[in-house]
């Protein structure tokens, strides 16, 4: 499911909507241009590259300015599904994580995790942005097995929505997102959360049958029949 060829003009499955339960690769179904998912991508990448440097201080013992950490729940907010598609708040946001990282760099000076998330410098112009932005998507190692890449993409999904909570309580409050509860609740070790009636794309076969044996997770078949499991009696 998530080995589809290159070719396409972006490439989304962050919600249940997705196209063909696969992934949204011309446009979103929820209006989502390639446009704005490939500098969502990109943004994605540049916040990892700004967390490479945030671990070094944290391993140090110091604190992270408090104004990047609320950049970094903007920028994850921004890109949850469709909270904005404003492609100049987009490059703004680029623009400022570029600022973030390189003052970062002069901070923590040359460090160990040299990966192309920490060493990339985002380009001046929006179109040149586009252009690199193919190697920040999803799908642009596909020599990455299904799995790994379905539980970065859950991690991902769930920091996505937890940042909702954060932004919640600074804005005027939207709606919490399901990911982020769902890994709160297995979290605490609850088990036996019912889900549905259609799975989010990003969870692979496996991944998805190792939460099922691991956290019992069921899905959803119908009402009556969901009220005699969870009653655990004849009705």
């Amino acid at each position: 499911m998530n080995n589809m060829d290159l070719g396409y003009e972006m490439f989304c499955y962050q919600c249940e909507q997705t196209a063909n339960g696969k992934g949204c690769t011309k446009i979103g179904v929820c209006g989502k241009t390639p446009e704005i998912a490939n500098l969502q991508d990109l943004l994605i990448f540049q916040i990892k590259g700004i967390s490479c440097y945030g671990k070094v201080l944290q391993n140090e013992g110091q604190h992270i300015d408090k104004n990047i950490i609320r950049f970094i729940e903007n920028v994850l907010f921004t890109t949850l599904t469709n909270v904005n598609f404003d492609s100049k708040v987009h490059v703004e946001l680029l623009n400022e994580s570029q600022r973030i990282k390189e003052n970062l760099r002069t901070i923590t000076g040359e460090i160990h995790n040299q990966t192309s998330y920490a060493t990339y410098d985002l380009p001046e112009t929006k179109t040149q942005m586009l252009k690199d932005a193919q190697f920040a998507g999803i799908m642009y190692d596909k020599s990455l097995d299904p799995d790994i890449r379905s539980l970065r993409q859950t991690i991902l999904y769930g920091l996505k929505g937890i940042s909702a909570y954060g932004h919640q309580a600074r804005e005027l409050g939207y709606e919490q997102k399901a990911v982020a509860d769902l890994l709160a609740l297995l979290s605490l070790g609850i088990k036996g959360i019912y889900l549905g009636p259609t799975l989010p794309a990003f969870l692979s076969p496996n991944v998805l049958q190792y939460l099922v044996d691991t956290f019992d997770l069921r899905l959803i078949t119908n009402a009556e029949d969901d009220i005699k499991t969870c009653l655990k009696q004849n009705i």
